[in-house]
């Protein structure tokens, strides 16, 4: 009987660690090693990295001169923001003419971490405390002010 209270004890602890377990997702496309070593500079074109890799996640934002293929790998956790524990970055970069002029792979290390949304407005001037804030308004409003209000 003793047993049975344990193990009725410890189901809910084990559901609650069960729930705490990471979870690793992959995104994005990053060409396999086999296709990709086929890729050579000076000899393929647009069409035929395209033939041979397929198209890439993204290219540059002004011209078509540079592809991008990207691939990240994300730890997801129930009661943490997700964290980025791996990142590939192959850079294929074409000529005027549309040869391949160079291949590129970049990981997370090579990056820079860059915060794309605060939700927050900068202000600028002189920060003020909350005491501040409460105190300062202090002696600002004139009792002639209060009572024609």
């Amino acid at each position: 009987m003793k047993s049975v209270q344990t193990v009725a004890a410890a189901l809910p602890i084990l559901a609650l660690l069960g729930g705490c377990a990471s979870e690793m997702r992959t995104h994005g496309f990053l060409p396999v090693a086999e296709r990709l070593a086929q890729v050579e500079a000076g000899v393929d074109t647009r069409g035929s990295v395209q033939r041979k890799i397929g198209r890439p996640s993204t290219d540059a934002a002004f011209d078509d001169s540079t592809w991008y293929y990207v691939s990240s790998v994300v730890e997801h956790n129930s009661f943490r923001a997700p964290k980025v524990v791996e990142r590939t970055v192959l850079e294929v970069v074409f000529d005027d003419v549309g040869l391949v002029t160079e291949l590129n792979r970049y990981g997370l290390e090579d990056g820079k971490v860059i915060d794309l949304e605060t939700r927050t407005t900068p202000t600028y001037g002189r920060q003020l405390t909350i005491l501040e804030q409460v105190l300062g308004n202090l002696g600002a409003v004139s009792t002639e002010q209060l009572l024609s209000e």
